[in-house]
Formats: C-alpha cells, structure tokens, sequence
C-alpha cells in the first residue's frame, strides 16, 4: 500500500469521529398541554445546568410560548417571571385594563355589560370567529420580544425556532418558521372557539396541537439527529372520571391531540429521550399552578436525562449565553414610523395617539400602552407592531390596524339585580346599540334600552374635535321613569312616579387615562306625579339648566377596588333666564379610596349632596339604603335634599374551585342619612350601619350577597348584581 493511501486511511480514521460530531443535531420539541407546558421550563433549566445547547426548538401552544421566548434569547428566569404574570381573568379577554382606558370609555363598560359583542346589520346578527379576540395576548407577546421584533428569519435567532400551528380549513399542520414571532406564537396557542384564528398568509391557524401536538417530525426535517421531547399534554380521562359535560369535552379534546402525539412517539429511536412530567392533575388552565409544573419538569429531567447528550464545552457554553443576553438587551430604534390602517377611521386618529416614535430607542411598555390605547377605541379586531428591517440601513415600526368584520355596529347585554327578599327588589335588563365610526374622526352613536323597575331609553352621539385630540362634544337625548318612595320610620308616606325627559349638550375634555371634565346645557322636562300619601317634596318644574362634572378615576376595579381612586364633582344650576320655572343648584361629590395590604382591601367611601337652594324638586332628590348604603335599610328607603355617607368596606380574595371568578368575603361599616332641611343635618343625626359580605367578580359583573343590620334593630339580606363598590 502506497505512501498516500495510508495517509489517507489515517486521516479519515482520525477525522471520521469529529465529522460525526459535527453533524450531531440536537432538537427540543415541547408540546401544547396549557398550564402543565410549566413543565418545559423546568427541563429548560436542567439542560442549562448540564450546559447542554439545543440546536433547535420545535413548540406547540403553550410550548412555543416557551420556546419561542427562549429562542429569542430571554434567560430562565424572565420566562419564569412572565408565566407568573399570567392570568386567565386578564388573558382571557380582549378588553384592556381600566388604567389604559379613557374615562369615557370606563363608563361604557362599567354599564355592567357582557365582555363579547356581537354585530348587528340590514344582514342580521354576526358572530366573531372566537369568543376572544386575543389582542391581550397579542400586546404582551409583543412587548416581550419586542428586542427581535426586526427578525423576520427564525433560523436566525440565538436558536433556531419554529412553532407549529393548524391550518382551520384544512386541519393540516403548519410549519411557522418565518415572518412576526409574537404572532406565529399566538396562532400555535389560539384554542378554537375559545381564541379567534390568526391568519397569516391568507391562512386561518389555530392551536398547533389539533393537528401535531408532539411535533417530532418537524425536527427531524430539519436535521436532528438527536430529540429531547417533552410531553406536557392532558391525559386520557378514565370512565369514572367522565362525570359531566365539561369533562366530556375535555377527553374529546385530549383524544384528537394524543393521537397526533402517539404517531409522532413512533418517530423517536433509542438515541432520543421521552420526557413525560409527573403533573398530578394540573389542569390545562391551572395556570396558578405553573410553578408545580416546572418543578415536575425539573425532576423529570434530572432523573432522566443521560450523560452522553451533547454537551457543549464549558468556555463556548458562558460565551453563547452572553452573547444571548447582550443581543437580547439591544435597544431597538426606529428612522421612521408608518400606520397601516384597515379601518373607516382617519389614519391621523391613531398616529395621534402614539407615545411610540422615529429617532428613540423603543419601549416595550411604552409600545404595549399605544397598542392596547388604539384597540380601545373599539372598532378594531386587531391592533399589532411590527419592526421591519429596511436592508439593513434602517428600520420601520409598522403599526397594522384590522377592523372588526363583524361590525361597524354592535349588540350588547347586561343585567342588574338588587333584592333584599322583603318585596323591595329591582331587576333590569339591558340592551345597548352602537355604531361606530359614523366619521373618519372617531364620532360614535349609542342608544341604551333599560328594562325593569327603571326603565329607560337613551341615545348619545359623541364627537371627537379634530383627529386624536382630547377635546370631544356630545349630544344626548334621554327619557327615563323611576319609583321615589319617602319613608318616615321604615313606613312609606309619599310615594312619586318620576319621569323625565330631555337633551343635553356637552362639551368636554379626557384628561389622559385618569380624568374628565365637562360643561354643559340641559332640558328637560320633569313630571313628578304623587301617587300614594301626602305631598313631601315641591312640584316638577320645566328645567333648564348648566351642568358641571369633573370626573377622577384611576381604580384599578369597579367591582373590588384595590388600587387608584375615584373623585366624581357635579354642579347643576337651573336657571329661569334659560327657561327653568324655578332656579335651583345643586352640588355633589362622591370620594372613594381603596388601601390594599397583606391582608386584604380597605375601601373609603365620602358622598355628600346638596341642594344649594331653599326649592328642591322631585327629580333632584337624594337618596340612600341599600348594601354598602346603610346597610339593613331597603334600597333607597331614605330620600331628601340633603346626604351624608361614610364608609369603609374590607374584603379579601378567598380560593375557590367553582371556575366562576374570584370569590371574595367582606364587611362594611357606614354611617350617613338624608334630611330634608339642611338644619338636621349633622354628626349626631346620623344613621350607622353594618354588613358582612360575600363578593364574586364574574363575567356578568360584581355580585354580593350580604347580611346588613342598622340601628334601631334594622335587619336585611340583599343580593346585588352590577352596582360596584366602587362606582
């Protein structure tokens, strides 16, 4: 054998090894599962103490949550951070927070209406595609990977990534490994039904797991030779177990996605691993129970893990986790700025509204709160950012705005109950109708039809002034019928049928997110007629009058309050030489505060009103009784011209497993009265009460069910859906 051949031999016999090596493809494949998806953090954190890279990452749902962040290059413990941040009440909604809302659009939707609007047309009732829109989701993802926003490759990143999502039309697994990360990652999360689809080139994409919840093959195509697969997915239910609808459409949906999973499992060869956590019975929206599920992921992983996996030398391994953390803290700026608007609404509305601009490094908060501002003018299916790369040389933030297409106008439901099972209750229904974008600067037109005790019928146009400014005019056209009842020692002695009619004008300012102030003009005509005992009050006179408001309101809840505050001043003076047959003024203010500790809420309550002159017409009366209003007192058994309440309500967040809303327990103790001459109203004359309280914030509004006592041996139960605490 020649000289050169056996040097040939010797250098493929030497080199043979290292180039085997070299080919080594190590891929993490984490499946959907929801809340029991904790469970890939935990492996995550074993294969970094093993310093073990995976060379790629394949995730579905909450798996390509996860992997998705940590391709990017966020480290364990800001993941960590932001799965504890999750919550379905907040997640699972499309409305944004009341801190990111104006104070008028906190009225609208604090009239105790459903979270879910549908359209309504010459064509009938239409249905969104998904009971959540997911714009929520939307906004956080996007300000969590808002440092690779300009990376539209995801074989770039510190890991190359791809999520697996569902084509809806034809159930066929989808490969997203191209385009905008934060929205490949909801559409791999988008349960049907639950969360709309996300179309992403012209393709309806759901959760990925529907069609591949273990997606080993995708890994294999892209070269892996070796897998680390984690299964986080739901078990099987047993027969024993199947006790209710529910839980029947749960095994349903376990048994399309195991199924997918169990022909992928045949994929995997002895040179690969199976990770399957011991998650003992989370639950896939157990997200209060993530950080079990991580521990169960660790476990596992430590246990299971062989020593012969790849490991990367320990110098190289400190390099790249720097360099991942250096590339991820990368301050982006952007050169210029362009809207793509999809909407009737002038684009200049909504640029107007941007704190987000060309020539200063971005902010993912500061992004998050214009997005979650041009979702909340409520035409908008969709409100996302994008940072486009131009060749290199520069970068565009592109804000992409999607009408509602089941809109431009929307039906919406709510109820209200207040009963204290003594034959004084008040029931309503509720029915508002809105038609947006009326004109390219935002004008909007809603009427509201109250049903019950107090029915009513009102239409409001509201008018911006100019293009995203602050400044607004509104008209309002209202008729509405009430009961007044005049009590003297728990006994009715006057009772009035109050009904008014009128239209006002208003000019206004938002005062950012936490204020409002108005001026306006009002007629009306009142009509109080007395139907039962004597004649208490003056009679209705024909109004005209100046209304004055500002209104403060930074509370984080309505229901159950445990930050901001709420200020509420109103000035009304009618005067004849606008056409009122009597002057009169009136003044009021509402205070409200919450303190929150370790232990729970304290909430302060001041409402004071007064009628600032010696006439006081029906209609302007004031009144009081009722949970939270001296409690033990029937709902607005006290009416006279003058008020006073005091107040503090405690309440605490409690555990429970009805999956209704969070449950609260509570008490309150108030002291206030009426009085009819300004002459009794004083400290010593006035009334206490007390209460203790079970609360629940739910999808229909606030609901108490209290036990109330005053003095003079006063006793009530009430039940309250809908009049908040905090209003």
């Amino acid at each position: 054998m020649g000289t050169i051949a056996r040097l040939f031999i010797l250098m493929s016999l030497v080199l043979s090894p290292s180039s085997a090596w070299a080919e080594d493809k190590l891929a993490l494949v984490l499946s959907g599962g929801g809340a029991r998806g904790g469970a890939h953090l935990g492996v995550l954190r074993v294969l970094e103490e093993q310093q073990i890279k995976p060379d790629f990452i394949v995730g579905v749902s909450f798996g390509a949550l996860v992997g998705g962040l940590y391709a990017a290059g966020m480290d364990l413990d800001r993941i960590e951070a932001v799965m504890a941040d999750l919550d379905l009440a907040k997640n699972l909604q499309d409305r944004p927070e009341r801190d990111q809302l104006t104070v008028r659009q906190k009225q609208n939707f604090a009239g105790n209406l459903l979270n879910f609007d549908m359209g309504a047309g010459p064509d009938g009732v239409k249905l969104p595609l998904g009971l959540i829109q997911g714009q929520e989701l939307s906004v956080q993802l996007a300000e969590a990977l808002l440092p690779v926003a300009n990376q539209p490759d995801f074989s770039q990143l510190s890991i190359p990534f791809v999520a697996v999502a569902t084509d809806l039309e034809t159930g066929e697994s989808v490969r997203l490994d191209e385009g905008h990360l934060p929205t490949a990652i909801q559409a791999s999360l988008a349960v049907p039904v639950v969360f709309a689809p996300v179309e992403i080139n012209g393709r309806l994409l759901v959760d990925g797991g529907v069609a591949n919840n273990l997606p080993v093959d995708v890994a294999r195509s892209m070269g892996a030779t070796r897998v680390i697969a984690v299964d986080a997915s739901m078990p099987k239910y047993k027969a024993a177990e199947l006790d209710s609808f529910v839980s029947v459409v749960d095994q349903i949906t376990t048994l399309l996605t195991r199924a997918n999973a169990d022909r992928n499992l045949a994929r995997l060869g002895p040179n690969d691993l199976l990770l399957v956590p011991e998650l003992n019975g989370i639950g896939s929206l157990d997200l209060q129970r993530v950080p079990e599920a991580i521990d169960a992921g660790y476990l596992s992983a430590n246990a299971l893990l062989p020593g012969d996996f790849s490991r990367t030398e320990p110098n190289g391994y400190a390099l790249w986790q720097s360099k991942r953390a250096d590339d991820f803290a990368k301050p982006l700026t952007v050169d210029n700025l362009t809207v793509f608007n999809g909407s009737r609404m002038n684009g200049r509305v909504i640029v107007n509204q941007l704190e987000s601009g060309a020539g200063i490094p971005l902010d993912g908060k500061v992004l998050a709160r214009d997005l979650r501002r041009i979702y909340a003018n409520g035409i908008f299916d969709r409100v996302e950012a994008e940072v486009v790369d131009n060749g290199g040389e520069s970068a565009s933030l592109e804000i992409r705005t999607r009408e509602k297409d089941w809109g431009p106008n929307y039906l919406n439901f709510g109820a209200g109950i207040e009963d204290n099972f003594r034959g004084d209750s008040a029931y309503s229904f509720r029915l508002s109708y809105t038609a947006t974008g009326q004109n390219p600067t935002g004008g909007e037109l809603r009427t509201t039809l109250e049903l019950g005790q107090t029915p009513s019928l009102s239409t409001v146009f509201y008018q911006p002034i100019g293009y995203g400014t602050p400044w607004f005019a509104e008209l309002g056209l209202e008729a509405s019928r009430r009961k007044l009842r005049i009590f003297e020692e728990s006994k009715v002695v006057a009772e009035y049928l109050v009904e008014n009619s009128g239209i006002r004008f208003d000019v206004g300012r938002q005062l950012s997110t936490w204020g409002e102030f108005r001026i306006g003009l009002n007629r009306a005509e009142p009509d109080a007629d007395l139907e039962l005992g004597s004649p208490v009050l003056d009679p209705a006179g024909q109004e005209a009058s100046v209304r004055t408001e500002l209104l403060v309101d930074t509370l984080d809840s309505l229901g159950f309050p445990s930050t901001g505050a709420m200020l509420e001043l109103g000035y009304v003076s009618s005067q004849q030489k606008l056409g009122a047959d009597q002057d009169y003024e009136t003044g009021s203010l509402v205070a409200v505060a919450p303190y929150s500790g370790r232990h729970g809420t304290l909430l302060s309550r001041l409402e004071i009103g007064r009628v600032l002159s010696e006439d006081s017409p029906p209609e302007r009366a004031f009144t009081l009784g009722g949970f939270g209003r001296l409690s033990g007192y029937s709902p607005n058994e006290l009416a006279g011209s003058e008020l006073t309440l005091l107040s503090l309500v405690g309440y605490q967040p409690i555990e429970s497993n009805l999956g209704l809303g969070q449950l609260y327990r509570g008490f309150s103790v108030e002291a206030g009265n009426v009085f009819l001459d300004d002459a009794d109203d004083n400290f010593d004359n006035l009334l206490t009460g007390v209460s203790f309280f079970m609360g629940l914030e739910s999808q229909l509004g606030p609901l108490y069910l209290s036990f109330g006592a005053a003095e003079g041996g006063r006793r009530s139960v009430s039940l309250t859906l809908g009049k908040a605490l905090g209003e």
